[in-house]
C-alpha cells in the first residue's frame, strides 16, 4: 500500500507540474505569435522574438515547438486578432492590481478576471482607475556578450534605477521613461542595443496587510497567474 501510495503520489505531482508546464507554454506560445506577427519570423531582425525564444528555451520548450509556432501560418491566423489589453482591480485598503493580458476574446477575458475578482471582494475597474498609484518604469535587456561595465556605468551616470547580470544570461537595467532615451541613445552608439524592451509598474507607495490578508492576497494572484490571458500581474502589496 505504501509503495501504491507513493506511485499516486508521484503520479498526482507529475499531472499538476504537466498542468504548470502546459500553462506557460500557452502564455509564451502567445508572446511568439505576436513578437512574429508584428516584427517578422527571423529573430536576427526582430529582438523581441529573439528575447521570447530565449524565454522559451529557459522554460525548456524545445526548439522543434517554437519553430512551428512562429512558422505555421494556421497558427497565426487563429491568432490574429491577439490583443493586449490591461485591467485594474480594487480591494480593500487600498490594494491595487494591474492585469497585463494577451487576448482574441476581450469579452471572455473581461469576464473569468470580474468572477475571479468578486470571488475575493475585488472590483474590475479601468487601468486608468488605479495606474496613478504606480511609477511606471522600462526594463531593457541587451545580451551578456556586450561589456557589463561600460552598460553600467552609462545607465548609472544617465538615472538607470538598477542593473544587474540577470540569471548569468543577460544584462538587465530598469530605468524611469524621461531616462530611458538618452540610455538607449548613449548605449546605441557603442553599438550596444537591447535585445528586448517592456514596461513595468511599481507603486508609490506599498501596502502592509495581516498575514491573513496576506494568505487570501496570495491565493488571488494563484487564480489569476492561472489564467492564460494573463501575461504580467502588478500589484502594491509589500
Amino acid at each position: 500500500m505504501a509503495g501504491h501510495s507513493k506511485w499516486a503520489n508521484t503520479k498526482h505531482r507529475k499531472a499538476s507540474q504537466d498542468f504548470k508546464k502546459s500553462k506557460i507554454f500557452t502564455k509564451i506560445i502567445k508572446e511568439l505569435i505576436i513578437a512574429s506577427k508584428f516584427g517578422g519570423k527571423n529573430p536576427d531582425t526582430n529582438p523581441n522574438l529573439r528575447a521570447i525564444i530565449e524565454k522559451a528555451l529557459n522554460h525548456n520548450m524545445s526548439l522543434n515547438t517554437i519553430n512551428r509556432t512562429i512558422n505555421k501560418k494556421n497558427s497565426i491566423n487563429k491568432n490574429s486578432s491577439l490583443k493586449r489589453i490591461q485591467y485594474g482591480g480594487y480591494g480593500k485598503k487600498g490594494i491595487a492590481v494591474i492585469l497585463d493580458c494577451l487576448s482574441n476574446n476581450k469579452n471572455r477575458t473581461v469576464a473569468e478576471i470580474r468572477y475571479i475578482f468578486s470571488k475575493f471582494n475585488f472590483t474590475l475597474t479601468p487601468v486608468t482607475s488605479v495606474e496613478y498609484l504606480f511609477k511606471k518604469k522600462i526594463v531593457m535587456f541587451y545580451s551578456k556578450k556586450n561589456d557589463f561595465l561600460k552598460i553600467k556605468n552609462i545607465s548609472i551616470q544617465y538615472g538607470a534605477e538598477y542593473i544587474s547580470n540577470h540569471n548569468n544570461k543577460c544584462v538587465q537595467l530598469i530605468s524611469n521613461t524621461n531616462s530611458l532615451e538618452i540610455i538607449k541613445s548613449t548605449l546605441n552608439s557603442f553599438d550596444i542595443k537591447p535585445i528586448y524592451t517592456e514596461f513595468l509598474f511599481t507603486p508609490y507607495v506599498f501596502i502592509k496587510i495581516n498575514p491573513e490578508e496576506n494568505i487570501i492576497f496570495y491565493k488571488l494572484i494563484k487564480k489569476l497567474k492561472k489564467n492564460t490571458d494573463i501575461q504580467n500581474i502588478y500589484h502594491n502589496i509589500k
